[in-house]
Parts: structure tokens; sequence; C-alpha cells
């Protein structure tokens, strides 16, 4: 009977009908076990039948038999993993390729995917060893290379990262993405005209790439039309949130881009990425005097500005009115995050989930107000924010509006948004008091008073911020207080020839470049060079002013017409240095000229900046916490009263 059945498989085989083949021959199998063998091979076949079909559901379960029943074959458990990536099931993917590795240890492929799977789910360690596994079982596979090479860049490995690149890029004819992800690397390790060089290669190879339209705007903005290539980016993947972030963040520097082109954006990204769901129901008591759990999500809880501004605030919080709970992101993990991590509650560790995932951890976590941090920053998760997974939303330091109509606030504060603010938005705005705090730097070297030498103006903002405006204004004043100097720093970028010509185009040679990537107390150290800070427009610098004026620096600034042009004046409204604050560009540059021109009253201000910025609101943590807690409570009590 068995025999007639193989038979007949066979022949269904050799038709191409694999499932009645498949069958027939389990029909076989169940009374001879020796046929287990042939069973595997067909549903491998099958398997890949599906997955060829699009049946990934299917094609799954074709594989799953065939890695049973084929115990010494890694293909079988390798196809498995693949259709169980297509079904968005990871940690199943993950199991069987490692089944797929415990038959055939230099399978390459598998490490790789290793590699790809650790690093989505922010395991990078793993990650990295994966990738050098996959390496060492085959030293010129191109997508290992490439893979380990970008994520080494990103963890600021340059060195390796290019290495492993410029061997990708050897070993193909066509390393459109080794050439991309070189851009970034040599973009990253401060060689600019290398990486703008490798990106257009990429480009030219492939133009439809929009991975590389996408670095070409985040890694050499300084001199890509950045509008253009995001703009590129966003027609190849429409649905790709992070690029569109990307183009609402580079709206910020933009002085002709009004405020209903900045919100409109912002509207469409929401509309597109956080949808409005149906409305959901919470099971959170409706006490509105009752201690609050208050969900911080961010990707920047790690040696990073948006860190310096809320660690204090995290600390601070009042234990009996608010539990702390903090959502991280970061894949990055450092000294920072460890830190806030034990000055909070509770801490979730959320790298590589979905965002429909982290939203059900924060709703199971009974959150009561979310405050979604710099959502259109960097690598934040904003998108969580649309499943709505607490009562009251949040946004805190974000570039402008989310555009996002789930989050219920944007908290600011008068200065940064008088009532007559021009700005548009879709929160509620809350003015807090002050809204910046600032963590004092402990690696800060004292102050040192400056010579009787030339006055030295200083910027230490990205060069994205020094838009034609800002350098003919300098010029002006430059012009106006005779035998001065400018000297500009942003970590490394100033080392690049093609970054400083607009600089020196605007201002001859009165300028000086600090072109070497340092360690923070070494930047911090930077400014005793320095005895006035300048202040670009319309993005002004946060922490970068603030370290200024800690390291004893007068900044000057002009108030703009939206939230990041008003951050200067925020800060110095706050330390009662309104004087240094202009409302036009000609008030700018005579407040810079008349604060160069009378030395011993600048001497003055210097020798007491610190002392007045450690005793002002932007160093008292404890008030800023309670300010802030006043702002949740109400939009808590505003949530409870509603029906």
């Amino acid at each position: 009977m068995s025999t007639e059945l193989v038979r007949a498989a066979l022949a269904r085989r050799q038709a191409g009908k694999l499932d009645e083949a498949a069958a027939l021959l389990e029909r076989a199998a169940a009374a001879d076990r020796s046929l287990l063998p042939a069973l595997g091979a067909i549903q491998f076949e099958r398997g890949n039948a599906r997955l060829g079909e699009g049946d990934i559901d299917a094609a799954a379960v074709a594989f799953g038999q065939a890695t049973a029943f084929l115990v010494d074959d890694p293909a079988s458990a390798f196809n498995l993993g693949v259709a169980e990536e297509r079904r968005g099931r990871r940690a199943e993917a993950e199991a069987a390729y490692r089944v797929a590795l415990s038959r055939d240890p230099l399978l390459a492929s598998a490490w790789n995917n290793l590699l790809l799977l650790a690093k989505a789910a922010g395991r990078i360690p793993d990650a990295v060893r994966a990738g050098r596994a996959a390496l060492r079982a085959a030293p010129a596979f191109y997508e290992a290379l490439v893979n380990l090479g970008e994520l080494q860049a990103v963890l600021g490995q340059t060195g390796e990262a290019r290495h492993l690149l410029g061997r990708a890029s050897a070993t193909v004819s066509m390393p459109w993405a080794a050439l991309s992800g070189l851009g970034l690397a040599e973009a990253l390790a401060g060689r600019i005209e290398a990486a703008l060089a490798a990106l257009h290669k990429s480009l030219a190879l492939n133009p439809s790439g929009r991975g590389t339209w996408n670095n070409l705007a985040t890694a050499v903005p300084e001199l890509a039309d950045v509008m253009e290539a995001l703009g590129r980016t966003l027609a190849l993947a429409p649905d790709d949130a992070a690029a569109h972030s990307n183009l609402i963040f580079a709206l910020a520097y933009v002085p002709e881009a009004d405020g209903g082109r900045r919100l409109g954006e912002a509207m469409s990204w929401g509309a597109r990425h956080a949808s409005p769901r149906p409305p959901p129901t919470f099971a959170n008591p409706r006490d509105s005097d009752r201690r609050l759990r208050v969900g911080y999500l961010s990707g920047d809880l790690r040696q990073h500005p948006i860190a310096y501004n809320v660690e204090d605030l995290l600390r601070c919080h009042d234990r009996r009115q608010v539990e702390v709970v903090a959502y991280s992101s970061t894949t990055t993990a450092d000294a920072a995050t460890r830190r806030i991590a034990g000055a909070v509650d509770l801490w979730r560790d959320v790298a590589g989930r979905t965002e429909a995932e982290t939203a059900a951890a924060i709703r199971a976590d009974g959150v009561d107000v979310l405050v979604v941090l710099a959502g259109h920053a960097g690598s934040n998760p904003l998108a969580v924010a649309g499943f709505r997974p607490a009562p009251v939303q949040v946004s805190f330091h974000d570039v402008s509006t989310s555009g996002v109509d789930a989050i219920d606030a944007w908290l600011t504060d008068p200065i940064l948004h008088p009532a007559d603010t021009p700005e548009l938005f879709v929160e509620t705005l809350v003015r807090l008091p002050s809204f910046y705090l600032h963590r004092p730097p402990g690696e800060a070297p004292v102050p040192e008073p400056r010579g009787v030498g030339p006055i030295i103006f200083g910027s230490f903002n990205n060069p994205l911020k020094l838009g034609p405006a800002v350098l003919d204004a300098w010029a002006r004043i430059l012009d106006a207080v005779p035998g001065t100097r400018l000297l500009v720093k942003y970590k490394n970028r100033f080392a690049s020839p093609l970054v400083q010509a607009p600089v020196r185009h605007a201002l001859g040679d009165r300028v000086d470049f600090l072109v070497r990537d340092v360690s923070r107390a070494e930047q911090l150290g930077l400014w005793n060079l320095v005895d006035i800070a300048l202040d670009p427009f319309p993005f002004n610098g946060s922490a970068t002013s603030f370290e200024a004026l800690w390291m004893g620096v007068p900044v000057v600034t002009l108030a703009g017409d939206r939230f990041v042009g008003r951050v200067g004046a925020s800060l110095l409204a706050q330390v009662g240095l309104g004087r240094l604050v202009a409302s036009d560009t000609a008030g700018y540059v005579d407040r810079a000229v008349a604060l160069a021109s009378d030395r011993p009253a600048l001497a003055g201000l210097r020798a007491g900046l610190r002392d007045r910025i450690a005793a002002s609101p932007l160093c008292d943590a404890e008030a800023y916490a309670r300010n802030v807690e006043a702002a949740y409570r109400d939009l808590w009590r505003a949530w409870c009263d509603r029906r």
C-alpha cells in the first residue's frame, strides 16, 4: 500500500501538484517512518512554491514540517526563518535561524539575518557578534559587510565602518548600498568631501536609492539640497516616517518656511503615521487628586541635549504626587542612560519594539500622562502617540507642532510662545513659567577671564544654522568692531573646506575654525577662548547657549517667529539678560557691537555669570519639577472632568 502511495506521490510531484504529493506521502509515512525525509523534501519544495506565491502562512507551515523531517538540513530551517520574518514573528524567525546554524555553523546568510533581527530589537552587541560571525564564515559576503559596516558607523566606530564598507564596494559590480553606507561613515568621521563623493557615486549607480537620498540629507546637510533630497526620499517611499520627520526638522532651519508650511507638513505626518484610531476606553481611575503615573517616551535618554534638559526633572519629581516611568528606545545606552534609569521609579527598554507594542506596554502599565520627548528629532517613536495609550498626552522639547491629533498639549513658556505668537499648532499650548531646565555640566572647567587681546566672538552651533542672513549679520558686527575675530566649531564638521567655504566667503580671514571632535569637557573648556557668543537664527542654540552661559560667556540672540527661534530669548530672560535679546537684525548687530565696545562692562558680566546661572530658574530643578507637575495635574483634571 505504501509503495503505491509513494509512486502516486512522485507522479503528483513531477506534475507540479505538490500539495497532493505531500498529502499522499504523509499517508505513506504514517506507516513507514523511513519515508519522512522524502516527505520533508516535498514540504521544502511546497514551502518555496508558497513563498513565491506570497502565501507566507502556508510556506511557514511547510518549512516547519521540512525542518522537522530533514533533521540535518540547514536550508529548510533557514527558509522557515525567512517565512517567519515575513509574518512579523521575529522571535520565531530567530529560533529557526539558530536551528539552521546548529546544522551548519558557517551558514553566513543565517548569521547576517540574525544581525538584522538583533539590530531591529535593539540588541546591538548581539548584532555586532552576528555580523562578525557572518564574515568569519564568508569574508567577502557583500550584504554582511554592508550591514555590519552601517551598524558600526552608527555606533561611532567609523574606522571599522569605512574599512568594511570599502571592502564591500570592491566585491560587487553595483555596490550602491555599500557606497551609501560609506557616505554615512565618512561623514561621521568628518571626511565630508569623501562622504559626498561616495553618496553621489551611489546615486549614479541607483538613482532610486531612497536610503541614499536620506543619507545625503542627513549625513552631509551642509552641502546638499536638503529639501530636495528628502523630497526624493519621500517620493520613493511615501510611508518613510523617519524621512518625513527629518523634513519637518529641516524646515526649522529655513527662514522662508512659513507657519502654514510647517503646520501642513506636521499634520500630513500625523495623518499618515499617527492617524486617529477608535477612541479608547481607559481603566485609569478618574480621581483628579490621586498620585499620577507619568511616562516619558524617548530615544535620547543618553549623552544627549534632551537628557541634559530632563534628567534633573525626572530625579526631582515629587514621588508623593508623581510616579515616573521611562520608556527608552535608545540602542546606544551609556553612563547617562544608567543614571537616568536609576532616577526613575520604573524603567522600560522598548528599543526594537514596534509602535503598537510600545503603546500596548504603556497602556498595560496604566500610564496617566504620556510625555513624548522631541518627537520629530532623531529616531524618537512619536507614532506611539497615535495609538492613544494614555488618557493625557503631551509634547515636550520638539522643534515644532507634532501634527498628531492625539497629543493634547505642547509644553512651552510665555516667551517661546507669547500670546500673539504667529506659530501654528494642533495641540493646546501649556505655558510653564520657564521652559528650560539644564543640568549643570559637572565636567565643566572653571571660567577663565579673557586677556587684553582682541574681542573674540564665538559660535559652536551646527553649520546648518549659519545661513546667509546670519553670516551677513556677523560680518557687520566684525566690521563695526575693528580687530575682532570669530571662532566657530561644531564637532568635526569644519574640518571640511567645503563646509568652511560659505563662512570664509562672508567673513574673509577674520574667522578661525576649530576642527577636531573633542570630549564634552574639552568642548566646554573651549569657551574660555571666547568673549561673546553669537546665537544663530531662525534656529537658535539651546544646550550650546546654556553651556556658553555656564562658562561665563554672554550670548547675543535674535528672537524670531517660531519656537526654535525664541530659545535664546527664553534662556536669557531667566537670568536677567533681556538686554541681549534683539527683535530684528539691526538690533542684533547693535547689541553685539555695544557689548564688545564696553570691555569693563563685559568683564564684569563675565565674572559673575556662572553664579547668576546657578541661582536662576534654569538650574532650580525642584521648582521646575513643581511647575511641570502642576501642568500635568491641570491636564489630568481636565480629562477627569470630561465624560
